[in-house]
C-alpha cells in the first residue's frame, strides 16, 4: 500500500470515529390525553370536551400535518391540545410544555400553527360557534 493510500485510509478512519461518536437523539415519551384523562379531567385541562376537541382536530389536521416525520414531528392532535391548553389556561409556555414533554419553543410553534390554521377555517367552524352558543343557553 502506498503512503497516499495509507493516508487516505487513515482519513476515513478518523471520519468514521467522528461520526460514530455523535450524540444519540433521545425522544421523550408523550402521553395521549384522550386516554389518560377522563371527561372531567380532560375538560379541566383543555377547557373543551373530548368530542369538541376531536372536532377541532379534524377541522385543522390537514393544515397541521407534518410533511415528514423527521425530528419527531408533533402530531396534529398534540399541536391542537397544546394550543388549547395554553390558550385556555393562560399559563406560561414552559408549564404547558412540561405537561406535554415538549420545549417552550415547540409550544410557541404549536400555538402559531394552530391559530393560523384555525383562522383559515373560520367559515368551516362558524357552525361550531353556533353550537357552542346554543349549548351555553
Amino acid at each position: 500500500m502506498s503512503s497516499i493510500d495509507e493516508g487516505l485510509f487513515l482519513d476515513f478512519e478518523i471520519i468514521a470515529e467522528t461520526s460514530s461518536s455523535r450524540k444519540v437523539k433521545i425522544y421523550k415519551e408523550r402521553i395521549d390525553p384522550f386516554t389518560k384523562y377522563d371527561e372531567n379531567e380532560f375538560f379541566g385541562h383543555y377547557r373543551f370536551t373530548k368530542q369538541n376537541a376531536r372536532f377541532i382536530i379534524e377541522a385543522v389536521s390537514d393544515d397541521l400535518a407534518s410533511r415528514s416525520n423527521r425530528g419527531g414531528a408533533l402530531s396534529p392532535e398534540l399541536i391542537v391540545l397544546v394550543s388549547l391548553r395554553y390558550l385556555g389556561k393562560g399559563s406560561y409556555q414552559s408549564d404547558t410544555g412540561d405537561l406535554h414533554n415538549i420545549s417552550q419553543q415547540s409550544v410557541s410553534n404549536c400555538v402559531r400553527k394552530f391559530v393560523t390554521a384555525l383562522a383559515s377555517k373560520k367559515e368551516h367552524l362558524s357552525g361550531f360557534q353556533q353550537t357552542l352558543e346554543a349549548f351555553k343557553e
